[in-house]
């Protein structure tokens, strides 16, 4: 039985934490093309030095962990929606936790080399810069029950909740991948950032911020 501490953060390996599912495979999404992608190793930071840490207290330990993780300008959207989402799942007995935040370009390779160059079994088709996880707006969510994973043990029940998270996440600008047309990613949460793709990895590329 899966629980919320044996759960494993990624089907193949655990060190990184993110939905199986991944959100490439959308409809406004570019494709990957044949040409790799440079990796770009170093984080996404903001230019600006006025940025104060986020005060991300009153989220749980894993929550706050995966939050920090992300650009700083969506720390306290996510926070807040989190929180929110959290004092609802409380009622019907859940709690409420984000179990993957940003994921750099370079584990992104790691995980798409998996089944094509490297061993184990293919678990994503995005390459570097094709997950809105790779720019830091996006998060995967888990249900859990009495210690238990509904992603895993019980995928209606857990869908359920997430749906009911999805409402509050529109005023928050935050959209769910449950409701895109051609892939659901159930778990899966990403700040809107009016940007297509293509237009962050260039940013990226670039060295600019991706809200610039």
């Amino acid at each position: 039985m899966l629980t919320q501490e044996n759960l494993p953060r990624i089907h193949l390996n655990n060190s990184m934490g993110w939905s199986s599912r991944d959100n490439n495979l959308r409809r406004n999404t570019s494709k990957p093309t044949s040409t790799p992608l440079p990796i770009v190793k170093k984080p996404i930071v903001i230019k600006s030095q006025e940025v104060k840490k986020t005060d991300l207290q009153g989220l749980d330990e894993r929550s706050a962990k995966n939050v920090a993780s992300l650009h700083i300008k969506v720390q306290q959207i996510f926070k807040d929606w989190i929180l929110e989402c959290q004092t609802l799942a409380k009622t019907l007995g859940y709690e409420y936790k984000a179990i993957s935040g940003n994921r750099s370009w370079d584990e992104q390779a790691k995980i798409y080399a998996q089944g094509r160059s490297a061993p184990g079994k293919i678990v994503t088709n995005a390459k570097p810069g094709y997950s809105n996880h790779n720019f830091g707006i996006a998060v995967d969510m888990g249900v859990f029950e009495s210690g238990k994973y509904l992603d895993s043990s019980s995928p209606s029940k857990a869908e359920a909740f997430h749906r009911k998270a999805s409402e509050i996440a529109e005023k928050y600008n935050i959209e769910w991948g449950g409701s895109w047309r051609s892939f659901k990613d159930y778990p899966h949460f990403e700040y809107r950032t009016g940007k297509t793709l293509s237009q962050l990895r260039q940013l990226v590329q670039e060295g600019k911020d991706i809200f610039s």
